[in-house]
């Protein structure tokens, strides 16, 4: 390849241009999407086999094309399927900038803005989860990376207590499954998370944190994490901070919240009081509730000296003096300059721009579970505490309504324009909706369940009786 190609591919000649005009034309279509859902078609070749390159132009029409044919579209009003909003038009220029930018924000020769942006976003964050001044934090991948840093944190702080027994997580049956990886990843065995059942409504009874700690501490096991899920994947709900924060104080343990998905609901009017504080770390993802492209997460310590652990001193980095780096304590070398889209994101929309946004949320989801419980042909199964609402279509025999729920998620996938997810709460199969979508409104719930309600009737008119219970071996086809 000549001096001029490299000065083609890396410049940004008449080729680019018409590229970036290919580009928008997609990116107007992808904002204004006909269907939620999209699947890939049998002849799409994406293979990688020649050898000789294509033109810019073809490359970007052939992305586009892929693109356009198969997508899952967040911006649709009934894509309720899974904690993935549309991303905030600011957003997505904010991660073009990055892109062409490329600073690697690791020290201040190769990203001078990188410590003013991250500092900017984390302080933002630590005030809006009422944490005091003196608190740090990361910008991560999201919230798995996050409850690898909290577990590694606070199996760190154990040690150096010189504490016996066998090192245990404490979670609930509904906490993310990154716990029992990063319980895995820190050297912990597969019996080192001890579950808090939970009930037929995903929620933890009264005494039972409390009941998990002595059945372990029987066994011979000693909690040093206790992490209290603000916001369960499956269904929303913000779990009690209060048992697992007497339960933490009395075995000197550290507390995470897991708010990757439910700290949004601190920006909310009437956010819950008293309940991040508690914690010494939390989670939260901007890519789910600050509308950012992927990746975004925060860590957030109580105070930054716990992340003392993470430091490393190296020759050839962090000369700058002064305030400390962010990427002194950070768990990557090589990352982007995440920062920048957040902090895009934040200064466009203002605190009270994100309130109205995550209220209208939480508001929507308040009203499907109005309409659920007012419909008999449907089962509350979850009542909401944040923006998630689990039910489950409920006519036909008990024993076939978990093949009918499940039948009744695949076909409207399959469909593409009323998106569920399907979720099991106390070995039950259910549907999830997640209102994370600020472009849905009241209509597009009505919409949802007409289209749950025909669905669940067209199934059971094809699948037909047989003894007076369905036939579960034809659901679903």
């Amino acid at each position: 390849m000549s001096t001029e190609r490299f000065e083609a591919a890396f410049g940004w000649g008449v080729d680019a241009a018409r590229a970036l005009r290919l580009a928008e034309a997609t990116v107007e279509e992808l904002c204004r999407p006909a269907k939620a859902y999209r699947a890939a078609a049998a002849n799409l070749d994406l293979g990688l086999t020649g050898e000789a390159g294509v033109p810019l132009c073809d490359v970007v029409g052939e992305a586009c094309a892929a693109l356009r044919s198969a997508s899952h579209s967040p911006r649709h009003p009934s894509a309720l399927a899974h904690m993935v909003p549309p991303p905030a038009t600011v957003a997505v220029i904010a991660d073009f900038l990055k892109a062409a930018a490329n600073q690697c924000a690791f020290t201040v020769e190769q990203a001078p803005l990188a410590p003013h942006l991250e500092r900017a976003v984390l302080e933002w964050a630590i005030a809006t989860l009422g944490f005091p001044q003196a608190g740090g934090g990361l910008i991560t991948g999201g919230g798995t990376m996050s409850n690898y840093a909290a577990a590694f944190l606070a199996l760190d702080a154990a040690r150096r207590a010189e504490r016996s027994g066998r090192p245990c997580v404490i979670a609930s049956d509904q906490c993310h499954y990154s716990i029992a990886k990063a319980a895995r990843l820190i050297g912990l065995g597969q019996d080192a998370l001890w579950r808090v059942p939970t009930g037929v409504d995903g929620r933890i009874g009264d005494g039972a944190v409390a009941r998990a700690v002595r059945v372990a501490r029987t066994a011979g096991f000693s909690p040093f994490l206790f992490v209290c899920t603000g916001g369960t994947t499956s269904a929303g709900t913000l779990e009690p901070v209060q048992p697992f924060a007497l339960a933490s104080q009395e075995c000197d343990a550290w507390l995470h919240i897991d708010g990757a998905h439910g700290a949004f609901v601190a920006l909310t009017t009437n956010p819950p009081q008293d309940y991040w504080t508690l914690a010494d770390s939390v989670a939260w993802d901007a890519h789910k509730s600050l509308f950012t492209p992927y990746p975004a997460g925060l860590f957030l310590v109580r105070d930054i000296a716990l992340l003392a652990p993470f430091a490393e001193e190296t020759p050839y980095a962090f000369h700058d003096g002064g305030r400390v780096h962010p990427g002194f304590h950070h768990l990557e070398g090589s990352r982007g300059l995440d920062a920048l889209k957040i902090w895009m994101t934040i200064r466009h929309f203002g605190r009270e721009g994100l309130t109205r946004i995550a209220d209208h949320l939480v508001a929507l989801a308040r009203q499907l579970a109005e309409r659920v419980l007012a419909d008999a042909s449907f089962e509350l199964v979850t009542a909401p505490d944040t923006n998630i609402v689990c039910f489950r279509s409920t006519e036909g025999p008990e024993i076939a309504l978990d093949e009918l729920n499940a039948a009744i998620q695949r076909r409207l996938h399959l469909a593409g324009h009323q998106l569920l997810s399907r979720t099991s709460i106390a070995g039950r199969t259910v549907l999830r909706a997640v209102l994370q979508n600020p472009l849905t409104r009241t209509r597009d719930l009505d919409e949802l369940l007409a289209a749950v309600r025909s669905t669940a009737e067209r199934l059971r008119a094809e699948i037909g009786d047989r003894d007076g219970g369905l036939v579960q071996r034809r659901i679903g086809r």
